[in-house]
Protein backbone atom coordinates (compact mmCIF):
# COMPACT_ATOMS: atom_id res chain seq x y z
CA UNK A 1 0.00 0.00 0.00
CA UNK A 2 1.60 3.21 -1.17
CA UNK A 3 1.59 6.61 0.46
CA UNK A 4 -0.61 8.02 -2.33
CA UNK A 5 -3.27 5.42 -1.60
CA UNK A 6 -3.18 6.24 2.11
CA UNK A 7 -3.35 9.98 1.37
CA UNK A 8 -6.39 9.38 -0.82
CA UNK A 9 -8.13 7.44 1.97
CA UNK A 10 -7.34 10.16 4.50
CA UNK A 11 -8.68 12.78 2.09
CA UNK A 12 -11.96 10.87 1.81
CA UNK A 13 -12.04 10.57 5.60
CA UNK A 14 -11.54 14.32 6.02
CA UNK A 15 -14.42 15.08 3.66
CA UNK A 16 -16.70 12.71 5.54
CA UNK A 17 -15.79 13.90 9.02
CA UNK A 18 -16.70 17.48 8.16
CA UNK A 19 -20.37 16.53 7.81
CA UNK A 20 -20.52 13.20 9.62
CA UNK A 21 -22.95 14.04 12.40
CA UNK A 22 -24.95 16.77 10.70
CA UNK A 23 -25.88 14.75 7.62
CA UNK A 24 -28.99 12.66 8.26
CA UNK A 25 -28.43 10.69 5.05
CA UNK A 26 -24.97 9.13 4.98
CA UNK A 27 -25.98 6.39 2.57
CA UNK A 28 -24.28 8.24 -0.27
CA UNK A 29 -21.01 9.00 1.53
CA UNK A 30 -18.06 8.21 -0.68
CA UNK A 31 -16.40 6.26 2.13
CA UNK A 32 -19.06 3.56 1.86
CA UNK A 33 -17.76 2.62 -1.58
CA UNK A 34 -14.60 1.34 0.13
CA UNK A 35 -16.46 -1.54 1.82
CA UNK A 36 -14.97 -4.12 -0.55
CA UNK A 37 -11.48 -2.67 -0.65
CA UNK A 38 -8.80 -5.39 -0.72
CA UNK A 39 -7.01 -3.82 2.24
CA UNK A 40 -8.14 -4.96 5.68
CA UNK A 41 -7.07 -1.57 7.09
CA UNK A 42 -9.43 0.30 4.76
CA UNK A 43 -12.36 -2.02 5.53
CA UNK A 44 -11.69 -1.57 9.26
CA UNK A 45 -11.68 2.19 8.71
CA UNK A 46 -15.12 1.94 7.06
CA UNK A 47 -16.43 -0.19 9.94
CA UNK A 48 -15.15 2.26 12.55
CA UNK A 49 -16.71 5.16 10.66
CA UNK A 50 -20.08 3.39 10.61
CA UNK A 51 -19.79 2.50 14.28
CA UNK A 52 -19.21 6.18 15.14
CA UNK A 53 -22.13 7.18 12.94
CA UNK A 54 -24.35 4.58 14.64
CA UNK A 55 -24.08 6.46 17.90
CA UNK A 56 -26.15 9.28 16.36
CA UNK A 57 -28.09 7.47 13.62
CA UNK A 58 -28.55 3.83 14.69
CA UNK A 59 -31.42 2.99 12.33
CA UNK A 60 -29.56 4.31 9.30
CA UNK A 61 -26.45 2.25 10.07
CA UNK A 62 -28.59 -0.81 10.71
CA UNK A 63 -30.26 -0.35 7.31
CA UNK A 64 -26.89 0.05 5.54
CA UNK A 65 -25.40 -3.05 7.15
CA UNK A 66 -28.53 -5.10 6.47
CA UNK A 67 -28.19 -4.27 2.77
CA UNK A 68 -24.53 -5.31 2.88
CA UNK A 69 -25.00 -8.52 4.89
CA UNK A 70 -26.90 -10.86 2.56
CA UNK A 71 -24.71 -10.75 -0.55
CA UNK A 72 -21.59 -10.58 1.58
CA UNK A 73 -18.39 -12.55 1.60
CA UNK A 74 -16.56 -13.24 4.88
CA UNK A 75 -14.63 -9.96 4.78
CA UNK A 76 -17.76 -7.87 4.40
CA UNK A 77 -19.59 -9.85 7.07
CA UNK A 78 -16.73 -9.12 9.45
CA UNK A 79 -16.92 -5.43 8.48
CA UNK A 80 -20.66 -5.19 9.12
CA UNK A 81 -20.46 -6.94 12.47
CA UNK A 82 -17.60 -4.65 13.53
CA UNK A 83 -19.60 -1.63 12.36
CA UNK A 84 -22.57 -2.70 14.49
CA UNK A 85 -20.67 -3.45 17.69
CA UNK A 86 -22.12 -0.46 19.55
CA UNK A 87 -25.64 -1.32 18.38
CA UNK A 88 -25.16 -4.92 19.52
CA UNK A 89 -23.86 -3.80 22.92
CA UNK A 90 -26.86 -1.48 23.31
CA UNK A 91 -29.25 -4.25 22.33
CA UNK A 92 -30.64 -2.55 19.23
CA UNK A 93 -33.54 -4.89 18.32
CA UNK A 94 -33.16 -4.84 14.52
CA UNK A 95 -29.43 -5.40 14.75
CA UNK A 96 -29.86 -8.30 17.17
CA UNK A 97 -32.41 -9.81 14.78
CA UNK A 98 -29.95 -9.43 11.90
CA UNK A 99 -27.06 -11.18 13.63
CA UNK A 100 -28.99 -13.45 15.96
CA UNK A 101 -28.88 -13.65 19.72
CA UNK A 102 -25.51 -15.42 19.62
CA UNK A 103 -23.99 -12.06 18.67
CA UNK A 104 -24.11 -11.12 22.33
CA UNK A 105 -21.34 -13.66 22.97
CA UNK A 106 -19.16 -11.62 20.57
CA UNK A 107 -18.60 -9.18 23.44
CA UNK A 108 -18.26 -11.52 26.41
Amino acid sequence: MGADYLDECLCVFAMVVINIFGDPNCENCSILYLKDDPSNYVRLFVANHLNDYAKHHPDLVNRITQNWWLPANKARQKLTKHACRTLLKQGHPNTLAQYGNDSLYFFV
